[in-house]
């Protein structure tokens, strides 16, 4: 059975993240990630980041599989912030 990931934020979910080979992708691109799912192992983990709006999650998690985003000028400082905080 493939295993299951949500990424919750801001009263929203992201479910884009159904399968193994996400949890490899998170953990790859972000040393946050890969120390979460490390140092507390589950089947189905449900990830709840604080602070974290869904388009900027979202937007990060296009750049983890794109390798590149474009993005309004106006939405840069709190998008570098959140890529920060998730050491992306």
């Amino acid at each position: 059975m493939a295993a299951k990931m949500v990424l919750a934020c801001a009263y929203r979910h992201l479910t884009k993240a159904a399968r193994k080979r996400q949890l490899v992708v998170l953990s790859a691109c972000s040393s946050y990630f890969q120390t979460l799912f490390l140092d507390h192992p589950a089947r189905h983990p449900i990830v709840i980041l604080k602070d974290v709006r869904f388009a900027e999650l979202r937007t990060l998690v296009d750049f983890m599989y794109k390798g590149e985003v474009n993005v309004e000028y106006c939405q840069l400082s709190a998008l570098l912030k959140t890529a920060e905080s998730l050491k992306v």
